[in-house]
């Protein structure tokens, strides 16, 4: 699925997937360019903030957030 907003492609097919929510579905992925989206199973692409993909990552999904941030600072 493509869209283009803020005369930006994204693009699922050339995007990868960083993490899937196994019971709502959300994808988010990661463009070529390092940048963020969430796929809705209802069609809708909504760019994310590098900062929005790490707090979501944060909390879904820490080993990847490891992997493309590196290792956060123990609180």
């Amino acid at each position: 699925m493509q869209r283009v907003i803020d005369n930006l492609l994204y693009d699922t097919d050339t995007a990868t997937i960083v993490h899937v929510e196994e019971d709502t579905k959300r994808v988010l992925y990661i463009t070529p360019n390092k940048n963020f989206f969430m796929f809705y199973p209802i069609g809708e692409i909504v760019p994310k903030t590098e900062q929005s993909a790490k707090n979501y990552l944060g909390k879904y999904n820490v080993e990847k957030y490891i992997e493309l941030f590196g290792e956060p600072e123990e609180a």
